[in-house]
C-alpha cells in the first residue's frame, strides 16, 4: 500500500536492490537485528556463562553444577537462560533470513523484540530462581517474537 501513497519511500526502502533485485532495500535491516544483533546477544549470554564459571567455580567442561544449594542453582540458571538461547538461534535466524524476503520490516521489528525478551527472560532466570524468567514485562514475550 505504501507504494501507492508514498511512491519515492517504498522504492527507497521496499523496492529491489540493485545487486539482487528480488532481496528488498530493506532487508539490510533484518541481517543488520537478526543475524549480528543476535549473535551479540548469544555472546554477551555467554560472557554471563563464564562469569558465573569463576564466581560459582565450575570449570569446564562441566555443563551443569551438581547439588541442590542455592550456588548450584544459581549457576544452572544462568547457563540454562544461555542454552535456551542457543537451542532457538537456528530457528530464529532461518526463519528470519527467509521471512525478511517478504516482510523485513516485521522481521527486524520483531527481531528487536527477540533479543530484548530473550536478554530479559535470561535476567530474570539468572536468579536463582526459574519462576522470575517471566517476571519481567519483556520476558513474558519471549515466546511471542518467535511467531
Amino acid at each position: 500500500k505504501t507504494a501507492e501513497f508514498i511512491p519515492e519511500f517504498h522504492s527507497r526502502f521496499w523496492g529491489g536492490s540493485e545487486m539482487a533485485p528480488s532481496i528488498p532495500k530493506a532487508y539490510g535491516f533484518v541481517i543488520l537485528v537478526n543475524v549480528i544483533g543476535a549473535s551479540f546477544m548469544l555472546v554477551t549470554l555467554s560472557f554471563k556463562v563464564g562469569a558465573a564459571r569463576k564466581e560459582y567455580k565450575i570449570d569446564l567442561p562441566t555443563m551443569y553444577a551438581t547439588g541442590k544449594d542455592k550456588k548450584s542453582v544459581t549457576f544452572n540458571c544462568i547457563q540454562r537462560g544461555h542454552q535456551q538461547a542457543l537451542e532457538t538461534f537456528s530457528t530464529v535466524l532461518a526463519c528470519s533470513l527467509i521471512g525478511g524476503i517478504r516482510y523485513p520490516l516485521s522481521t527486524w521489528i520483531f527481531g528487536v523484540g527477540y533479543i530484548k525478551s530473550r536478554m530479559e527472560w535470561a535476567k530474570g532466570y539468572a536468579t536463582g530462581d526459574p519462576a522470575n524468567r517471566y517476571g519481567s514485562k519483556w520476558g513474558k514475550y519471549v515466546w511471542t517474537t518467535l511467531v
